[in-house]
């Protein structure tokens, strides 16, 4: 019951990532839930249960990528070898016919990249720029995908992409939280606040920080 998206700003290569704040179970909601946080040097957000997430932010240390490897080699092994014995060490990970795995789906901003990362370790880049997970994820690739060509900042199309997803369903609710992994330099803090002014957001809807 989430909704984390992300995008790839083309012009400066740096990642934002925002998620709704909500974790569920049965007909109960807690409120204030962290799913996208920095573990330096990644952003990641999280759609599986808030153990998972507390892992990812506390208990994950990021392996230093070695300068003659690429990032989508150094993601495929080294980092996923660090989630998974992070998993391990905490007692999380799930093993099935001598196949490990773990709940839910994360979105991982590394350098100018966003990777998915599946229960079964798969780690993949989307050629958009884009991605999206958690049952609201299809509302949010839309509106992502809609707004490629729009004048608006990457936080501002992430934002509106949450907002489709919280009103079109039942498991994505604010406030929500807006990342942004910089890589180089980003739009002014007055341009990207009058595009979220532009799509209603008070401060109390959604937070926004940024982390080199």
């Amino acid at each position: 019951m989430t909704c984390i998206a992300g995008l790839v700003d083309g012009t400066s290569g740096r990642v934002v990532m925002g998620g709704d704040s909500c974790a569920f179970s049965g007909w109960d909601i807690t409120p204030g839930v962290v799913k996208v946080f920095h573990n330096s040097p990644c952003l990641i957000g999280t759609s599986g249960d808030a153990r998972e997430g507390q892992l990812l932010r506390y208990a994950l240390t990021v392996p230093e990528q070695p300068e003659d490897m690429e990032p989508q080699r150094f993601m495929s092994t080294m980092f996923v070898d660090a989630l998974r014995a992070c998993f391990k060490d905490a007692g999380y990970a799930q093993k099935e016919k001598e196949k490990e795995e773990h709940d839910g789906r994360l979105l991982v901003a590394y350098q100018s990249h966003l990777f998915a990362i599946y229960g079964n370790y798969a780690v993949l880049e989307a050629s958009t720029g884009f991605n999206a997970i958690g049952v609201g994820e299809d509302y949010a690739k839309g509106v992502l995908f809609a707004t490629t060509a729009a004048t608006l900042t990457a936080e501002a199309r992430v934002l509106l992409a949450l907002q489709a997803a919280e009103a079109l369903s039942a498991g994505v609710r604010g406030p929500f939280t807006i990342e942004v992994l910089e890589l180089s330099a980003a739009p002014s803090a007055n341009e990207a606040a009058e595009d979220l002014s532009a799509l209603a957001l008070t401060p109390s809807r959604a937070k926004r920080k940024r982390a080199g």
